[in-house]
């Protein structure tokens, strides 16, 4: 049986929680995020330009838990969905680095996890 990361389960809390953040399908927003937006007062574009991005997010740090167990240590997202982090032990994979620079928000690359 495989074992679910930290991130998968976070993203289940996040499509599943009833003040959740759905994510988008085929560049499409859910509906969950886009009522979630509309609650707070956002047009269903400032909806999208804020959750949006958390499903990649979300899909990019299991992908380098997989790809760098030895030093992934967690991935947040932070500031009311306005940015994020991901945490290794020691150095940045420079695949990482790469990969941070696709979104449309601030991911912070941090180190020293224990």
């Amino acid at each position: 049986m495989r074992k679910l990361s930290w991130v998968s389960i976070v993203l289940a809390i996040i499509l599943f929680a009833p003040t959740s953040v759905a994510h988008a399908e085929d560049e499409e927003s859910s509906p969950d995020s886009l009522k979630l937006g509309k609650s707070m007062g956002l047009s269903e574009e400032e909806s999208r330009a804020r959750y949006d991005w958390t499903v990649e997010f979300s899909q990019m740090a299991d992908k380098l838990s997989h790809q760098y167990p030895e030093v992934y240590a967690d991935a947040r997202i932070i500031d009311e969905a306005t940015a994020g982090y991901i945490l290794f032990t020691t150095e940045v994979p420079d695949e990482a680095r790469l990969l941070v620079k696709e979104l449309p928000v601030s991911i912070d690359l941090r180190t020293g996890a224990l």
